[in-house]
């Protein structure tokens, strides 16, 4: 997990996290912190559209009246036993007879190829795309993963990250 969301979801760190969530200052240091983390590793394009693009709009949301802080507090709160709960009906996705698109960034430190891999392969019609962007694929290739999104079902394979 990226360090600020571990600090957010452990229960030992709730006074901690509260903390930083009271202070503008700290919660913005935190946040430009996890924004390092996430560049770290990156092309210098992606690097700097994350600086330009991504960490403004984010930042902005955190800072905003009303803020996403509380909303985003309530969500890390409860990370670990939503990911408990969910490991143990993974295998009910064996039963999910529709198609499903994996659209992952390979570059992804924290959800990496190896996390879209084991989803991949939780999903019975599932297709795995991994493209040479970051944690936000969205944001980082917005014109890659829209073709992907538009592509007929059968024109899509799995590809890797050469392929694109």
């Amino acid at each position: 997990m990226p360090e600020w969301v571990s600090l957010l979801a452990d229960p030992g760190y709730t006074d901690l996290a509260a903390a930083f969530a009271g202070d503008p200052a700290q919660f913005g240091w935190l946040l430009a912190f996890q924004g390092r983390q996430f560049r770290h590793g990156a092309p210098p394009a992606l690097q700097e559209r994350a600086q330009r693009i991504l960490e403004p709009i984010i930042q902005g949301q955190f800072v905003a009246t009303p803020s996403t802080i509380p909303a985003f507090m309530g969500l890390t709160r409860d990370l670990h036993a939503a990911l408990e709960s969910n490991t143990r009906r993974a295998r009910e996705l064996a039963a999910f007879a529709r198609p499903v698109s994996l659209i992952w960034g390979a570059g992804d430190r924290y959800l990496n190829s190896g996390v879209a891999e084991h989803l991949h392969g939780l999903f019975p019609t599932s297709e795995l795309v991994l493209l040479p962007l970051g944690h936000w694929p969205q944001i980082d290739g917005p014109e890659e993963v829209a073709q992907v999104l538009l592509a007929p079902p059968s024109a899509v394979q799995v590809r890797g990250v050469a392929d694109v």
